[in-house]
């Protein structure tokens, strides 16, 4: 069985996506301010800890989890 792709690439559709290839290498190289590193390494844990507790099945309110990561 071969594989026959149901799209045709076209000359826009390689365009677009060139251009966000482009977009994707510079965003690569940009680092991130560190009030938004520290956000988003704080959403991790919350969200970790959330559905840890959840798999053992003991459900945390929100309130509940920022407690537990204080």
């Amino acid at each position: 069985m071969v594989f026959q792709p149901r799209f045709n690439y076209c000359d826009a559709l390689v365009k677009h996506l060139g251009t966000i290839e482009a977009a994707r290498a510079v965003i690569e190289v940009l680092p991130l301010p560190p009030d938004t590193a520290l956000r988003l390494r704080h959403d991790a844990v919350q969200k970790s800890t959330r559905s840890s507790t959840q798999i053992e099945g003991n459900p945390l309110d929100e309130a509940s989890v920022r407690r537990a990561i204080a």
